[in-house]
């Protein structure tokens, strides 16, 4: 799975490289797919594998973190956050669940004291 998104990143996604990814944001499209937010750019890619995968991709190590079973969100692009919710830079309110709220925020600050 990790091989096979990240050769399409690199191979169908040109000009989306990790420094434009840096924006973004990832979020289940739909039955085997996930969507890229890129401000107002959407890339949709059909994945052959469950999404919690895509984590060994979009990880701590590069600003990622997983909110919500659905939702991985990119630190950089968190404008505030509450125990239910993150709001990003751009308005819009991504969901964070219960059993992630605790490491949501332990990373979060940890990003931030770095920066």
């Amino acid at each position: 799975m990790v091989d096979y998104v990240h050769s399409y990143l690199l191979n169908n996604m040109t000009d989306w490289h990790w420094d434009n990814l840096s924006g973004c944001f990832i979020r289940i499209g739909g039955l085997k797919s996930i969507r890229l937010h890129c401000g107002f750019r959407i890339k949709e890619i059909t994945i052959r594998e469950p999404f919690y995968k895509c984590e060994e991709i979009f990880h701590m190590d590069r600003g990622f973190i997983k909110c919500h079973r659905s939702y991985i969100v990119n630190l950089m692009l968190v404008e505030q956050f509450a125990k239910s919710e993150v709001t990003l830079q751009n308005g819009m309110v991504i969901p964070i669940s219960r059993n992630n709220y605790a490491t949501f925020k332990k990373v979060y600050f940890r990003y931030m004291f770095q920066k």
